[in-house]
């Protein structure tokens, strides 16, 4: 004789499968979530290296000229640099039109600020100002362009070595003739005659989880002796 399943065998099953069935939702639902915040951290990771890349591409292409032509437009060239900002003349400007009037020199300025957007982001922005050209005053800002290269920094940190002491500082002054000419408040003993052979940036982010993460780098300043050419 065929015998079926009572009510309390039914329930039973029922409650077994619902447990099953919470079991494998909470399990699909944290996967998820993890999948959500390893994308965030390997966001955060990608900004950073790209971040880290353009500066050290940029910075190892640095130079100072000491050759001032007479008939020529006097510009500045310069590597000023203190512990959370570096202004500085590099080989590194990619002309992208036909007929630019830009050569492959730029002057550069790396600094953290607020968001220009006004956004309420945790932290500073990295910001790249830039001229696709040399300057006759290498500190005027309205003469290029502000750029968010990461937000959420928690710190920015730049070294410079010195080869002949083997050390490291805090900052660096290297300057062209005619800016040392100048008055800029800066004694003769401030101001280097060749630039660092080494510069170590230290970039602490904010991280999907509100922890500082540091990342750091260093690159070789291929022309670290002034030109004179």
């Amino acid at each position: 004789m065929n015998r079926g399943f009572t009510l309390l065998e039914v329930m039973i099953a029922t409650v077994v499968v619902g447990m099953i069935g919470v079991s494998i939702y909470g399990a699909v639902d944290r996967s998820f979530e993890l999948k959500e915040e390893v994308a965030a951290y390997s966001e955060r990771y990608r900004q950073a290296y790209v971040a880290l890349d353009r500066m050290t591409r940029e910075i190892s292409s640095a130079f100072v000229s000491k050759h001032v032509e007479p008939g020529e437009p006097r510009v500045e060239t310069l590597f000023m640099g203190e512990d959370d900002e570096l202004r500085f003349t590099a080989f590194s400007n990619t002309v992208l039109r036909a007929g630019a009037r830009q050569g492959d020199q730029e002057t550069i300025h790396y600094r953290l600020d607020s968001d220009p957007a006004g956004l309420e982001t945790e932290g500073k922005c990295l910001i790249r100002w830039s001229a696709p050209r040399l300057l006759e005053d290498a500190e005027d800002d309205s003469k290029g362009r502000d750029r968010v290269v990461i937000c959420g920094v928690d710190r920015l940190v730049f070294s410079y070595h010195a080869q002949r002491e083997d050390d490291w500082s805090e900052d660096w002054k290297t300057t062209d003739s005619l800016r040392e000419s100048k008055d800029y408040g800066l004694g003769i003993e401030e101001v280097r005659k060749r630039l660092p052979d080494r510069v170590r940036i230290d970039l602490t982010l904010m991280m999907p989880d509100d922890e500082p993460k540091l990342f750091r780098t260093a690159t070789k300043v291929r022309l670290h002796k002034a030109l004179n050419f």
